[in-house]
């Protein structure tokens, strides 16, 4: 009986130890309009940052027939118009992942959730935090989630005083921010499995939860530009890269080979995957004059950022779309071929690589460097191939409702008749 209350007395005290925290909320239900949970408990306010991207340039982005559906991880809506909304929350927690109240879990729709673990408690409150936040960390969505693209708008005073957290990093983006021109002087991590209490917390979330700061991937690339000094430089040269190990095209240096021997008075410049992790400074200088650029699928192609408006990239792509770097390209107003090979498979296994058709990528090589060449792409074109992102019912669709946010594939004209018939319910 003895033994029994003790281990019952243990069981019940045990979340409450002094010196420990254990994580047990429940997942607060009260959802803020922006997609981000707020608990109505909590202090806090919001504001509402809405950017439209330019119109011109359209038709820039091709991609041939896929044998399977396009990368859903992307928006519509994120190519005409861009919605980041700014907290401040006051007497919140926060762990390496998530941020908490004291009722509950405060999380971005769709995100993961942290396991039950117990956690440290740190006792000594944090004043202010900026808490740079991105869904995921592979490099594509760090770059157009919320890291590299929402630290845009965090005011340079406020960064001065605050503790700069950046949700889940690695040391390699840190690099990467300081390539891309951000002064991070008060950089604070985390420690793992611990609970930190902040009196003000600041952040800027979009209500797209992936792919859908492209209006600020544009004003990242001119400070960028500006960074490494490359805003009067003219593009020029040809650069080429490839993967390794999953969707690795084996062959790619007989397609650069065939390049040259196409184009003998274009410089072809190898940029190898490990050089974007150990020279990336070398990397966005030569991006950023460079005119034609080839890659397999992947992190690869975001670099495309550092690439001047009327560049052109080719992907030698897998079976599927992937639509996350063809809408970045979009709004940088680069020429974009996508070309769907069908023998690679969209995964992250090496077994899943291998050689692709040579005699169908490299026509389309040459339309690509046709179109940056005259402006415009040639006229014939193959039974599947289509041009991307007519954006006119996109924009209606906006236009009615600027927060209706819906995958690339999706049919518009469906949603774009829901709009109009919600508009003409009568309210009594």
């Amino acid at each position: 009986m003895t033994i029994t209350l003790v281990i019952l007395v243990y069981l019940i005290a045990k979340p409450f130890i002094l010196g420990r925290v254990t994580v047990l909320f429940n997942e607060t239900k009260i959802q803020d309009v922006a997609y981000f949970r707020i608990d109505q408990m909590i202090p806090f306010e919001r504001r509402e940052i809405v950017e439209y991207l330019p119109e011109n340039k359209e038709g820039r982005q091709m991609a041939t027939k896929p044998i399977y559906f396009g990368d859903p991880t992307c928006f519509r809506p994120a190519l005409v118009r861009q919605i980041l909304v700014y907290y401040h929350l006051k007497d919140v927690y926060l762990t390496k992942n998530n941020m908490y109240s004291r009722y509950g879990r405060l999380r971005r729709v769709n995100n993961t959730k942290e396991p039950y673990w117990e956690f440290n408690y740190e006792p000594e409150p944090l004043e202010h935090v900026c808490w740079v936040y991105s869904h995921l960390v592979t490099f594509g969505h760090w770059l157009t989630d919320g890291i590299a693209t929402s630290m845009i708008y965090f005011p340079r005073e406020l960064m001065q005083k605050s503790k700069v957290i950046i949700r889940r990093p690695t040391q390699n983006w840190l690099n990467y921010l300081k390539e891309y021109g951000f002064d991070i002087i008060n950089y604070y991590e985390l420690k793992n499995r611990t609970v930190y209490k902040v009196k003000n917390l600041y952040t800027f979330i979009s209500p797209d939860p992936y792919c859908s700061l492209y209006y600020s991937a544009i004003q990242l690339r001119k400070q960028i530009h500006n960074f490494h000094n490359l805003t009067n430089l003219t593009a020029s040269v040809g650069a080429y890269t490839n993967r390794k190990g999953a969707r690795e095209i084996f062959n790619m240096e007989d397609i650069i080979n065939l390049c040259r021997a196409t184009y003998p008075n274009i410089q072809w410049i190898n940029l190898t995957e490990k050089t974007f992790y150990t020279n990336l400074s070398t990397c966005i200088k030569t991006l950023g004059i460079t005119k034609y650029y080839i890659t397999g699928t992947g992190s690869n192609v975001f670099h495309c950022i550092y690439m001047k408006e009327d560049s052109g990239v080719v992907v030698i792509g897998t079976w599927l779309i992937d639509y996350p770097f063809i809408g970045l390209a979009k709004a940088l107003g680069i020429w974009m071929m996508y070309v769907c090979n069908h023998n690679i498979k969209h995964s992250v296994k090496k077994i899943d690589s291998g050689a692709v058709n040579i005699s169908f990528n490299f026509p389309y090589i040459q339309r690509l460097v046709y179109a940056v060449n005259h402006g415009y792409w040639p006229q014939k074109m193959n039974p599947g191939d289509r041009i991307l992102f007519n954006l006119t019912l996109t924009r209606e669709i906006v236009k009615l409702d600027k927060y209706r946010t819906y995958y690339m594939e999706q049919n518009e004209s469906v949603i774009l008749q829901e709009l109009k018939d919600r508009k003409k319910e009568v309210w009594i």
